[in-house]
């Protein structure tokens, strides 16, 4: 998703809540009455209205299930609050990162590779993939592990903070040992950028985003066609 800060990313996020509402008015006007294989096939013989007809279906049909991963994960990550206020009553809550403290101590800071390593050895076997230096006034580094538990290698849902001047490890979060609500959260981002499984899933979403212009490209000629006298 690309950087719009707060107010683009909810634009975003509520543009990608009616694009899924459009996605399930499409399968509802689709559902076939009568039976399933008038509905999954391609009339031979037909008026090019009618191929046109059964092409736009047969595409938007065969594009769904990504379409909507991509649409649903795409506001989740969009809306994150909004997100919280539905599924935590469901699903519990997530382990988050407190909220940093104000840093009262004096003293010299520790190294970034010191306060990894005190983040490692709590939670051995992980690797560090960002670390975010403490700011002005704050008193912790935090730094994001990654483990085999956790499908997303560039948003790994482990972290740690660690006090930058002790290196004490002041809170820490395993998404190994989460609940529900940590479960859902792991899968965002890798099920959004097709990372999860691979090539395939990659190539699968490729084609998925073809999907769109293939239904819109239809539609139009099928308008188009109609409105002749």
């Amino acid at each position: 998703m690309p950087e719009t800060g707060a107010g683009g990313g909810t634009i975003f996020g509520w543009a990608g809540l009616a694009l899924a509402l459009l996605l399930g008015s499409g399968l509802w006007a689709w559902w076939p009455r009568g039976g399933w294989a008038k509905a999954l096939r391609v009339k031979a013989g037909a008026p090019r209205v009618r191929q046109l007809y059964d092409w736009h279906k047969l595409a938007g049909l065969a594009g769904l299930p990504i379409l909507l991963m991509l649409t649903l994960t795409g506001v989740m990550l969009a809306l994150p609050q909004e997100t919280d206020a539905v599924l935590a009553p469901v699903l519990g809550q997530a382990q988050r990162a407190p909220v940093q403290q104000a840093d009262l101590a004096r003293g010299a800071d520790i190294s970034v590779s010191r306060a990894v390593a005190a983040a490692q050895a709590a939670l051995p076997g992980a690797r560090a993939v960002w670390v975010e230096l403490p700011g002005q006034g704050q008193r912790a580094y935090r730094i994001r592990l990654g483990q085999a538990a956790d499908p997303s290698p560039r948003f790994p849902h482990s972290w740690a903070m660690v006090d930058r001047h002790s290196g004490a490890v002041l809170a820490l979060a395993d998404v190994a040992r989460g609940g529900p609500m940590d479960g859902l959260l792991k899968w965002l981002h890798p099920l959004h950028d097709g990372s999860a499984a691979g090539l395939p899933l990659r190539l699968a979403v490729l084609l998925a985003g073809l999907v769109p212009v293939a239904l819109y490209a239809t539609g139009l000629w099928r308008w188009w066609i109609r409105r002749r006298p």
